[in-house]
Order: C-alpha cells, then structure tokens, then sequence
C-alpha cells in the first residue's frame, strides 16, 4: 500500500519482499532483527528528501508494472490451481 502510494518501503529480508524490492530503488532492505540498519535506513530516509521522493516514484512505479493487489491474485490463483474453479 505504501508503494502503491508513491512511498518507498523499508523492510527486512525475511518479508519475502526481495522479488519486489531493489535495494535503494524502491525503497530499502535490511536484515532481520538489525535495529541500527532500521535506524540508519529511517534516518536515510528523513534526510535526504530527494532520494525519498526517488524511491517513492520508483516504488508506484513498480506497482503499476505488474505488482497492485489484483496482479496479486491472479498469480495466486495461477500458482495453486484455483482458475478452473472460479
């Protein structure tokens, strides 16, 4: 939702986010349980607005290019064998 709203992401890579994510295109990825990655990647963000609205813009675009929650579902549906059955 945030992507989809023109905010870059800061997540861990235990999100299984990294299929959607570039690291420092559409927003930032860190490791698991690393509060001084999360604070370093918050700060990142706060200080430098150009880099933030660069993101932002990468990450809406990336939603847009196959990613929004209905391209979701149709690859869920797809990968568990549930076409025939709607």
């Amino acid at each position: 939702q945030a992507m989809a709203s023109g905010l870059p992401v800061v997540v861990t890579e235990a999100v299984g986010a990294t299929d959607l994510i570039t690291n420092g295109i559409e927003g930032l990825i860190i490791p698991t349980f690393d509060e001084n990655s999360l604070r370093d990647a918050l700060e990142l963000l706060i200080d430098d607005t150009k880099k933030r609205q660069l993101m932002g813009e990468a990450a809406f675009r990336r939603v847009k290019s196959g990613f929004s929650w209905d391209d979701y579902i149709v690859r869920v549906v797809e990968n568990c064998g549930l076409g025939d059955q709607l």
